[in-house]
């Protein structure tokens, strides 16, 4: 049941992503507004969404999707559902619809999610080509966007071992919190660097692929949360709530708003610690 639900997931990232290639050649086309939120929409959106929809009816699996608020109270239910983000780092992708250099990754995401865990993802990275698919306890594979049969599979243990010291740190800035530890971690030499390029499912391949090593955002939404797994199957340790009870991502119970960390397993005790530290201790700024 879970391996057909994953070959569905597959094939509806990789239509809307043929799809969104299609459209965005013709960028005269593509209309943008802002949400309530303030963040973008853009008619790709609703392009993807109308796809990603289409291949998943029939499935027998309900869906919450980004892009249909009316689905949003259903995060959290019992049961067996997709979460859907038509298009992961929509700003981006308005931004830098032609950019093809992998840097800036945007492009469709599904999870999976079971009683209230993630279980499996695939999310259609367009800029890079390829088709970035995870399951809990499967590893991760790599299959091109395009009809090419190729299939790179990642194991399921990182091989080299971290230097917390020389770590580089991908962040959101969703509050001061998150900025502050940024800046504090990075002005002490607790990390090397800290920056963000945009997309959380973006930011997740690039820790898959080895040009970072952390992750933090303290209000990751539900569909987002779903692309964690991309870097735990790369070895990868996934950690919910860090700055309260420290959770794994199979423990986790997915909410509307998730605090998340994901770094190198073997400096995950240490940077909790000082995150920790940092937040609660007296005469710190954050």
């Amino acid at each position: 049941m879970m391996d057909r639900h994953v070959m569905l997931m597959h094939r509806a990232v990789r239509k809307a992503a043929v799809r969104l290639v299609t459209l965005i050649e013709k960028p005269e086309m593509v209309t943008h507004v802002r949400k309530a939120d303030r963040s973008w929409v853009l008619s790709l959106d609703l392009e993807a969404n109308q796809v990603i929809t289409r291949e998943l009816r029939g499935s027998g699996v309900s869906f919450i999707s980004e892009e249909e608020g009316d689905t949003h109270s259903s995060i959290g239910a019992p049961g067996t559902f997709f979460l859907i983000d038509p298009l992961d780092g929509t700003s981006v992708c308005r931004r830098f619809m032609s950019e093809r250099n992998g840097q800036l990754g945007f492009g469709p995401l599904v999870g999976l999610v079971d009683d209230g865990v993630v279980k499996a993802v695939a999310f259609a990275h367009i800029s890079r080509g390829l088709i970035f698919c995870a399951q809990v306890g499967k590893g991760l594979t790599l299959t091109p966007i395009s009809d090419s049969a190729e299939v790179i599979r990642i194991g399921s243990s990182r091989s080299q071992s971290a230097v917390l010291s020389e770590c580089l740190m991908l962040f959101h800035i969703g509050s001061l919190t998150e900025t502050m530890l940024a800046y504090e971690l990075r002005h002490r030499g607790v990390i090397d660097n800290a920056y963000r390029f945009g997309g959380f499912a973006n930011d997740s391949c690039r820790l898959a692929l080895g040009y970072e090593d952390i992750q933090l955002q303290l209000s990751l939404c539900a569909w987002d949360l779903c692309a964690t797994l991309i870097a735990q199957e790369a070895g990868f340790a996934v950690w919910l709530d860090p700055l309260g009870t420290p959770t794994k991502l199979e423990d986790w119970k997915i909410k509307e708003n998730n605090p998340v960390l994901v770094c190198p397993p073997d400096v995950a005790e240490h940077l909790l610690e000082v995150m920790r530290e940092l937040v609660n201790g007296e005469g710190h700024s954050v």
